[in-house]
Formats: structure tokens, C-alpha cells, sequence
């Protein structure tokens, strides 16, 4: 079935052309010290600090993690299986969802009540994603990486499944989503 992986994939990554194609079209250019930034830096930029934002970053993960993953398994079902249905989401990924849209909507709350964080350097930086006006914030190190491992692993796991049998989205840990919650509270 190999092939039929690489058509799901191809499908999904023309399906994120099309919307950076739509973002890039439909988003100012945004020009900090004189370097106009990618259009791809609309997602995850802070506009009162010209820094990416870790909550935005998060949020975007999850929601993109979570349209390949729907589209993969209703492709592979659709595709492979010949069954036009479309998959049930598994309850606990809307949580982590909402862990993700909870983090984003407490780091608006709390900026507009403390404050700005402080930026980083003149231009936005990948290292803002875990750092505070230039340090390595541990809080912020520990809050990225269980990101990038939680989209990852769920990734792994969902393309580790054969593609002739898959009828559902494989269901995250219950143990990942409470180290989650308990970084988000961080």
C-alpha cells in the first residue's frame, strides 16, 4: 500500500498549498527592520511583540496534525477500503484540542491584563517559540517540545496503521494528555 500513502499525502500537501497560496494572498506583507517575513509567519506572529507566539504555534500544530489525520484515515477508507464514510474523532483529541484553544485564549487574557512579555530580538526567531526577551524560559522549552513530541507520536501512530484496516483515528494516551494539560498550565 505504499502507494496509496504517498497519494494521501500528496492530497493533503496540495490541500496545504492551497491554503498557504489562500494566506499568502489574503495576508498583508508584514516588513520588521526592513525583512519582509514569509507568508507562513501570519500564523504564529504577535503583533505587539513581533515575536511567534508558543500558544499560536500550538494551536496551529494540533489543528494541522488533526486535518491530516482526518483526511488520512477518511482517505484511506475511501481510497483503499472503498468505503465512503466519514471517521469518528476520538474524545479525547477534542480535549487536547481544547487544552490547545485554552493555552492560545489565556495568553491573550494574560497579556491584556500584565502586558506584553517582552520580545525577543528585532526580527521573529524559531528560538521564540522558547524564549523571553533573549533567555531560554524552561516553562516555554518544556511547553514546545511536548508539542512537537505529542504531533509527532500521533503522527507515527497514525501511519503505523495499516491502510486496508484503519477505521478510526488512533487515540492519544491519557498520561500525554495530562503531562499536556499540566505544561499548558505552566
Amino acid at each position: 500500500f505504499p502507494t496509496r500513502r504517498s497519494s494521501d499525502l500528496g492530497i493533503f500537501l496540495l490541500l496545504c498549498f492551497l491554503i498557504y497560496r489562500l494566506v499568502r494572498s489574503g495576508v498583508d506583507k508584514h516588513v520588521i527592520d526592513g525583512k519582509p517575513l514569509p507568508p507562513w509567519a501570519a500564523f504564529f506572529l504577535d503583533r505587539e511583540t513581533e515575536s511567534y507566539s508558543l500558544s499560536k504555534f500550538q494551536l496551529f500544530a494540533f489543528g494541522f496534525v488533526f486535518l491530516f489525520g482526518y483526511l488520512y484515515v477518511f482517505f484511506c477508507r475511501w481510497l483503499v477500503q472503498w468505503q465512503f464514510l466519514l471517521p469518528d474523532i476520538p474524545s479525547n483529541f477534542s480535549t487536547m484540542l481544547a487544552i490547545s484553544a485554552g493555552t492560545t485564549i489565556a495568553a491573550a487574557g494574560t497579556t491584556n491584563a500584565k502586558g506584553n512579555k517582552g520580545g525577543g530580538g528585532l526580527v521573529p526567531s524559531f528560538a521564540d517559540f522558547v524564549s523571553t526577551g533573549g533567555l531560554v524560559v524552561p516553562e516555554r522549552f518544556q511547553f514546545f517540545v511536548w508539542t512537537v513530541v505529542a504531533c509527532f507520536g500521533f503522527v507515527a501512530l497514525l501511519i503505523s496503521q495499516n491502510p486496508a484496516t484503519i477505521k478510526e483515528f488512533p487515540s492519544f494516551p491519557d498520561g500525554l494528555l495530562y503531562v499536556m494539560g499540566v505544561s499548558s498550565v505552566g
